[in-house]
């Protein structure tokens, strides 16, 4: 009984255990299926929430990157409002650049704006002292004009050839690659015969330092290169040639308007510079104290000199503003670029110079083919329209000589109102004509009572009043008008100086006191006992200049009287068939010695020959000037190659406007340049000109062959 009790007991357990153990294993599987379904739930939920966040985010996105485009457009609206506004020194277009980038633009900023604006009286030496066509006294001059100018540019140019090197040295040397071209070939042969001209130049420290009316040294003439080689490579290496371009334009504006403005006035008579004020501005102390006098121009020289410079100045700077006029976008720009031309417009007519005027008109008839070249039917009609203008100008004689003074002019022969022809020293005594009539006069001195020979063309004695020394007054013998020319004759006892600290040589004069005709005549120069006589500058010689050769080519009266330099320019070009006299050495190598001419009217100094061409030849030599011929032909090839695009070509319009105004304005100075010549007042703008409408040329070239 008690083992059945047992037994029960065990199995009852067993049942027990049995049935805890299924109970267990179902809750197991309760628990893992209640995991499972949660763990699916979270998935389930997870999948959803991130649905959920993405397109939250994705919503989020969508309203930030809309606000920010609404932003950026909204930022650009109010850049562009902001650009029209601020001033053109805190122009955010400017800003982006860093400010040394704009630091390399400083040099030609004052080679266009401040280097015309210069003026200061500086004394100088003239070096052309010992010439027998110069007083000897002479050996010193005051400049106010050209001096200055040459010292600020020849600073300039070593700063930009410093900057030059450092760009060299500096991990820059591509950008001087661009200088492989033919254009530049030939610069650097015309460089080559500069300098030699420079080597075999007679008169070395008139050729280094400039003097006399014309400053440009050898060294202004290699400068010329310098800058305008200097603008080439900083424009043609710009992201924005257009952008800088303005820069430079705005920057150097002030003082182009401080130009213009005294010339406008100066139209009116009201001259600046010859007020206290004025002179304050430009003369040193000792030319202001009260009596002192200094003299600087007349009509419109403004800060150029005379008007020949002014005129063409303000010819090529037309150029300029006509197409920055049309690039203007901004009415107020458009209406304060309308204004810089018209001033500029008035100021270049104003001065009256016939170079200015065919300078222009050669600007306006390039301008015009430049901006017809992409269309052959409209340059058909913009050259038949020139043809017609040209035909119609020449054809009106008023037109005629308005645009080229003197073209109708027959050869003056301005001998034949001369009242002396010729005045020839001979041993014993000196032959002149006067008033038409030939006479031989000679002296002697008989115990300090001076004795004079008179004589007509045939050797018949002309007897005279003799008149005793009294007071200050020497000693002289008179004659009347039935005797000797029309108005009678003085011959004076006399002792000419040939400079500070020479022995005075004593002879006599001959004419009267205060007439240009007057001249000394002495057989006391040396020890040959020869008759000399005195030049208009007071120096003794025996040649009267008049057989000085003469081409007669052209009118003496052509552009204002340069034909008759030209003719006597044209004989002396054969000496100069491969080298020059040097540079600024034009004034040593022109025959200076036409004495009877200078007695008869002006003693100035003819210093330039009043064109260009003939200027470098003969400074530089017929080499370099045809150097400087293909030169300029292969700059106009590069700018019409680079502004002939095809349809659909690449471009840029803001390039090819400042081809067009640049090549406008150098062909003003090269047309100019016919009647006029290169000088430190206005070369330097027409060198810078050149490099930026190179720059622009070639920039529009490298795009077109790119493309």
């Amino acid at each position: 009984m008690a083992k059945s009790s047992r037994k029960k007991k065990k199995a009852q357990q067993k049942k027990n255990n049995a049935q805890q153990n299924s109970s267990k294993a179902q809750n197991t599987a309760k628990v893992n299926e209640a995991e499972e379904a949660a763990k699916a739930a979270e998935t389930t939920s997870a999948d959803a929430s991130n649905n959920t966040t993405n397109n939250s985010q994705d919503k989020v996105e969508n309203n930030t990157s809309q606000h920010t485009t609404e932003t950026n457009n909204t930022y650009t609206t109010r850049k562009e409002e902001r650009e029209k506004k601020t001033p053109f020194f805190l122009n955010v277009e400017f800003a982006r650049k860093p400010k040394e980038y704009f630091m390399t633009y400083i040099p030609i900023i004052i080679v266009l704006g401040y280097i015309p604006l210069l003026m200061r009286t500086l004394t100088y030496s003239t070096f052309l002292e010992d010439y027998e066509w110069v007083a000897a006294d002479n050996a010193t001059q005051v400049d106010v004009f050209l001096k200055i100018k040459a010292i600020v540019f020849l600073v300039v140019a070593v700063f930009t050839l410093f900057i030059m090197l450092i760009w060299f040295f500096n991990g820059k040397r591509n950008v001087f690659k661009r200088m492989k071209s033919v254009p530049f070939y030939v610069i650097g042969i015309a460089v080559l015969f500069v300098l030699i001209s420079g080597i075999f130049a007679s008169n070395k420290p008139l050729l280094l330092l400039g003097g006399f009316e014309n400053f440009e040294s050898i060294f202004v003439t290699l400068s010329y290169f310098i800058v305008m080689i200097y603008t080439f490579i900083l424009f043609s290496q710009s992201d924005s040639i257009y952008r800088d371009m303005q820069f430079v334009y705005r920057a150097s504006l002030p003082g182009f308007l401080i130009i213009s403005i005294i010339g406008f006035f100066q139209v009116f008579n009201l001259d600046l510079f010859k007020t206290e004020f004025g002179k304050f501005l430009f003369a040193s102390s000792e030319y202001r104290q009260p009596g002192a006098s200094i003299t600087v121009g007349t009509g419109e020289y403004t800060t150029l000199h005379n008007i020949d410079y002014v005129s063409t100045f303000f010819a090529m700077w037309a150029m300029i503003f006509l197409i920055m006029f049309t690039m203007s976008k901004n009415p107020k720009e458009k209406i304060v670029r309308a204004a810089l031309l018209i001033l500029t417009l008035f100021d270049m007519f104003a001065a009256g110079s016939d170079g200015g005027r065919l300078g222009f008109i050669g600007g306006i008839i390039v301008l015009a083919i430049l901006v017809s070249v992409k269309s052959k039917k409209r340059l058909a009609i913009v050259a038949g329209v020139i043809v017609v203008a040209i035909v119609a100008v020449f054809a009106v004689p008023q037109l005629r000589n308005y645009v080229v003074s003197g073209i109708d002019a027959a050869d003056s022969n301005a001998e034949a109102s001369y009242r002396i022809h010729h005045i020839t020293p001979k041993s014993d005594g000196v032959y002149f004509d006067l008033d038409g009539k030939e006479y031989t006069v000679a002296y002697s001195y008989d115990n300090n009572t001076l004795k004079v020979d008179l004589k007509n063309a045939d050797g018949s004695p002309i007897n005279g009043t003799y008149h005793a020394a009294e007071g200050k007054q020497p000693q002289y013998i008179e004659y009347s008008k039935k005797d000797i020319g029309k108005n009678g004759l003085k011959i004076y006892e006399t002792a000419v100086s040939q400079g500070e600290g020479s022995k005075a040589v004593r002879g006599i004069l001959v004419g009267k006191q205060g007439e240009s005709l007057t001249f000394a005549v002495s057989n006391e120069v040396d020890k040959s006992g020869e008759y000399y006589f005195t030049n208009p500058y007071g120096r003794f010689v025996q040649n009267d200049g008049t057989d000085i050769a003469n081409a007669h080519v052209f009118p003496d009266k052509l552009f204002s009287s340069r034909g008759t330099i030209w003719n006597k320019t044209l004989p002396i070009l054969k000496d100069y068939l491969f080298i020059g006299c040097g540079s600024g050495l034009f004034i040593t190598a022109f025959p200076q010695n036409n004495y009877i001419e200078r007695m008869n009217g002006s003693t100035n100094y003819d210093v330039k020959p009043h064109d260009l061409y003939m200027q470098y030849w003969v400074e530089e030599g017929l080499p370099f000037l045809l150097c400087m011929l293909v030169f300029f032909v292969l700059y106009y090839v590069m700018i019409i190659k680079g502004l002939v695009v095809k349809e659909g070509g690449i471009t840029d319009p803001a390039n090819r406007r400042i081809a067009i105004a640049c090549t406008a304005a150098v062909t003003v100075f090269l047309v100019a340049g016919i009647p006029g010549d290169s000088m430190i007042v206005h070369s330097p703008t027409f060198w810078t000109f050149l490099g930026l409408g190179m720059a622009a040329g070639w920039t529009e070239l490298r795009r077109k062959k790119r493309a």
